[in-house]
């Protein structure tokens, strides 16, 4: 009878032995389910600081380009309005030919010497004052 038992606790043994390996195994599992969830999770939180990263540099950005659009369209306007006063001017210049002409004529009749020489130093010596008008009076001042 000691004999039976004994032979029932080993086999009972052998059964819980069994499953105590198979615990093991689902517990070493488990395990290895745990790490790579732990992987995961580290991966995550490694991601979300890269987005806030992306973020902030996406911000600075926008910045930065509003900035240089606001310098570009100034920088434009400031040219558009040059090129615009340049042909203001040169329609004046125009204008003004003829009436400067008659009087260099006028002038270069009663004078001793003839020819373009004195036509041009006039017209040169009116264009200099003109320029150091606008130059000295009409000067833009930067902000």
């Amino acid at each position: 009878m000691v004999t039976r038992e004994v032979k029932s606790l080993k086999k009972e043994l052998f059964v819980h032995k069994k499953k105590l390996s198979a615990h093991k195994k689902e517990l070493v599992s488990n395990k290895k389910e745990l790490k790579d969830h732990d992987d995961v999770v580290k991966k995550l939180k490694q991601h979300k600081e890269q987005v806030v990263e992306l973020r902030a540099e996406k911000k600075r950005l926008q910045v930065n380009l509003k900035k240089h659009a606001d310098k570009y369209f100034f920088e434009m306007r400031k040219s558009l309005s040059t090129a615009i006063l340049a042909a203001f001017a040169f329609l004046m210049a125009l204008s003004w030919r003829e009436y400067i002409d008659s009087w260099i004529d006028s002038i270069v009749a009663i004078s001793p010497v003839q020819g373009n020489l004195i036509s041009a130093l006039a017209v040169t010596l009116i264009s200099v004052i003109g320029i150091l008008f606008v130059t000295r009076f009409l000067q833009v001042r930067e902000k």
